[in-house]
């Protein structure tokens, strides 16, 4: 079986015990934000969603519970920027393992995933599809994964039509960039994807 299949049912055996004994941590934000997406889910709809919060106040423990829902019964995609970041999703994998990105990016990459390859089909099938930490990226990164979600799911929607999740916290470090101006900086942000 492929490691990027075997990689994606490395859920914890008890999911959905895990799942129903958190659902009740929620805060009231949390719970809204929970709904909202859980609707889309159900609905198998497309969006794209930004979660915005300072550090410490629950993004990934939402997340993760997000997660847990979905893969009571279907397949997943889950990301984060950083090692560290994805070492606290389940299960976590790196935004450029999971995407095949380029290094360097540009404003014409692609991810190198097909329709046909494990990785496309995976992507195809997934429910939802969880970057955490995304404001430390560059935008071209996004730009990438819409262009090859649009292949892979052979639908001109934004990303494909695929359901979305974005986390970060606009108030800490965004990016870096390798002696870059300040106007470079600031085109490379998520925030001017157009």
């Amino acid at each position: 079986m492929n490691n990027v299949l075997l990689h994606e049912d490395e859920m914890d055996p008890n999911t959905e015990e895990c799942f129903n004994a958190n659902i009740h941590m929620l805060n009231n934000d949390q719970r809204i934000i929970f709904e909202n997406i859980q609707q889309r889910i159900d609905r198998n709809e497309g969006d794209l969603i930004f979660i915005d919060a300072p550090g410490g106040t629950g993004k990934t423990f939402l997340l993760n519970i997000l997660l847990s829902y979905v893969h009571k019964n279907n397949q997943l995609a889950t990301t984060a920027s950083s090692g560290i970041a994805a070492t606290l999703l389940k299960p976590g994998c790196t935004a450029h393992s999971r995407f095949k990105q380029p290094i360097p990016v540009n404003c014409y990459s692609a991810c190198k995933i097909s329709p046909l390859n494990v990785t496309g089909r995976l992507l195809h099938d997934a429910r939802l599809i969880v970057w955490d930490e995304a404001l430390v990226c560059h935008r071209y990164l996004f730009e990438a994964l819409k262009r090859t979600l649009k292949d892979v799911m052979n639908n001109d929607l934004i990303f494909g039509g695929k359901l979305i999740i974005l986390g970060g916290d606009f108030r800490q470090i965004l990016l870096v960039v390798r002696r870059a101006q300040k106007s470079s900086l600031i085109g490379a942000c998520l925030k001017k994807n157009p």
